[in-house]
């Protein structure tokens, strides 16, 4: 017979982990504590993070993100699904390689705001 709370307790336990995840990451912006570490490598689950930044350029991890933010599965099935994390990875891989967008100099961004730093531009 199939634990009728089961889904309950997986549910709970992925929010915790989550929970727990946030709470790092806030002492870590606001206090200055240390930062999270990330999971191994072979563990076999990808981040929030590295699923966010390969949303941008892979469809797979896209619909997975989605799935997180549409409540339509626990967290952990996503970030521990092998084809998922094959895809997240891969896609992770190619974006480290590839171009960086273009900044601007100091002294364009400084002539463009005006010469206070100060943007000259103003609500009507």
């Amino acid at each position: 017979m199939r634990d009728r709370y089961g889904s309950a307790r997986r549910a709970e336990a992925s929010w915790c982990a989550s929970q727990c995840w946030y709470s790092s990451v806030v002492r870590h912006s606001v206090f200055g504590a240390p930062e999270p570490a990330p999971p191994p490598a072979d563990s076999g689950r990808v981040t929030h993070a590295q699923l966010r930044a390969a949303a941008a350029s892979d469809p797979v991890a896209f619909r997975a993100f989605w799935k997180i933010y549409g409540m339509t599965c626990l967290p952990d099935e996503v970030y521990t699904d092998p084809h998922v994390v094959a895809c997240t990875r891969q896609a992770i891989r190619r974006q480290e390689g590839g171009p960086t967008v273009p900044q601007p100099a100091r002294e364009i961004l400084l002539a463009a705001l005006g010469s206070n730093g100060q943007s000259s531009w103003r609500l009507p």
